[in-house]
């Protein structure tokens, strides 16, 4: 029994800092900064050719019939699959493996970016996780990653892979085992402490037995162990006609402005795709500038390319690079109003999902929306009320529109925190319209207008009018608005 409360204090003191609840504000502030330096791909190959051996110890390559199931699937109905993410690992493994070196921890762990995304810089999956190691928006931020309209650091297989091998050691720092720290990289950590403290133990594979944990985190460590063993030994399971991808090969250069990737291409007669493909982070040609921002270029091409870097030089594009993001539609949507809520056209939600005129929206049903529209929605507040959902509280709602509980209760006219599922609650406040009497007038959006065509219109300043509602070079212009016209 002594043994058992010691161990639950110790656990309790080292898991305190992650182990947070969901809905709490620290989870969205980053907890790590991550490094942005960077070798050229000879020097990482010199960094694997040294003996090495993880600080953390090793992930323990159990052997039983979970694992022999995944082994047996992956030999059979997931072959092609399998074969895929061994043609393609090849390409990233020195990469990340460099990294996981850095942090001292146990190489094998690179497989675990095997089955989260198969080494696809471009996975996407329908809970919005991006990238090799499948990070979220807000985990990835809370990691060091930035994810902004102009670079998606999780589509990065360097800064991706430190981002999840601090992930990896927090992990491990809160439970003591690579079993379960695997499990909450699958699940969260919240999840795999309460079944840790419910049973008493840290034993992964006694907690399956008693279903302790989700399906999917019960499968994911056997299928993780299955992906390593295959990846050592390829002709043993009987993998033998892999047509392996080269590591891709690099020089690194430190930039002191911003550039465009097309017109560095062209200059030093390489395509566009080939420097996008070492670059997969920037979201179109634009390289913002950074506190220290490191482009990888083709082998041999560095000398060139530092001579010519100034005419590489670009400016700041005033548009916003268009992404999608996954929706599950809800009963009463309607395309015109995902359209709406959104800032895009039906056309545009059409096309992305391949839809043609005819198609219904089904409730449950998970469709791509813009997801710039998303990010400009939130940040803005452009939505008008909420509809309380089963499960959701004042200060879940205020979190995720960014309100304040304070504010949204005197909007609303509440004098408790309480809500009901289906109660509708106004996000923001009802003002009345200008008068005419105070000298202003008003202007109703049309379809198509922008600021500085209202302000030519009107013959005002534009900054003025920008001032009078609250406005910015970034706002989103709705038809139907009111716009207050200055004298």
């Amino acid at each position: 029994m002594k043994i058992i409360l010691v161990f639950l204090l110790s656990f309790t003191f080292l898991s305190c800092r992650y182990l947070k609840k969901p809905n709490e504000e620290e989870e969205s502030k980053p907890i790590h900064q991550i490094s942005k330096k960077e070798e050229p791909s000879q020097v990482v190959k010199q960094h694997l050719d040294e003996p090495y051996v993880s600080s953390y110890g090793e992930v323990q390559m159990d052997d039983n019939e979970q694992v022999d199931k995944w082994i047996n699937y992956f030999q059979t109905s997931g072959r092609e699959r399998m074969e895929t993410y061994l043609s393609r690992s090849t390409r990233y493994i020195p990469m990340m493996k460099n990294v996981l070196r850095e942090y001292r921890l146990p190489e094998n762990l690179v497989y675990v970016a095997m089955i989260e995304s198969g080494f696809s810089p471009s996975a996407h999956s329908f809970a919005n996780a991006v990238g090799y190691w499948q990070f979220i928006e807000e985990t990835g931020r809370r990691y060091g990653l930035k994810v902004n309209s102009y670079v998606d650091e999780r589509k990065d297989p360097v800064l991706s892979t430190r981002a999840a091998a601090e992930y990896f050691r927090d992990l491990y720092g809160a439970f003591g085992s690579w079993h379960l720290a695997l499990a909450s990289y699958n699940t969260g950590e919240y999840r795999v402490s309460r079944s840790v403290m419910r049973y008493y133990t840290r034993d992964f594979w006694y907690l399956t037995s008693k279903r302790s944990l989700p399906r999917e985190t019960a499968n994911y460590v056997p299928k993780f162990i299955a992906a390593v063993q295959i990846s050592k030994e390829p002709q043993k399971y009987g993998f033998t006609n892999i047509e392996y991808q080269t590591p891709l090969e690099y020089d690194t250069i430190n930039l002191e402005f911003p550039i465009s990737l097309k017109k560095l291409a062209s200059k030093i007669d390489i395509t566009y795709k080939e420097i996008r493909k070492l670059n997969p982070r920037y979201r179109s040609e634009y390289v913002p500038i950074e506190e220290e921002t490191v482009i990888r270029v083709p082998i041999g091409k560095k000398e060139a390319i530092v001579t010519i870097l100034a005419e590489c030089r670009m400016d700041k594009p005033k548009f916003v690079y268009s992404d999608y993001y996954w929706y599950r539609v809800r009963r009463g949507d309607t395309l015109y109003r995902l359209a709406r809520r959104n800032r895009t056209s039906i056309s545009t939600i059409r096309r992305m999902n391949k839809m043609n005129s005819r198609r219904i929206l089904r409730a449950g049903r998970k469709i791509k929306l813009p997801y710039y529209n998303r990010v400009a929605r939130k940040k803005y507040n452009l939505a008008d009320s909420h509809t309380v959902k089963r499960g959701e509280s004042l200060s879940v709602i205020a979190k995720k529109y960014k309100v304040k509980v304070k504010k949204l209760k005197k909007i609303n006219k509440l004098s408790a925190s309480i809500v009901h599922p289906g109660q509708v609650l106004k996000l923001v406040e009802t003002r009345k319209p200008a008068s005419t009497t105070t000298g202003k007038k008003i202007h109703t959006v049309q379809k198509g207008e922008t600021l500085i065509g209202i302000a030519k219109k009107y013959n005002v300043s534009l900054p003025l009018l920008m001032e009078k509602n609250s406005l910015n070079f970034k706002s989103i212009l709705v038809a139907g608005r009111r716009i207050v016209i200055p004298k």
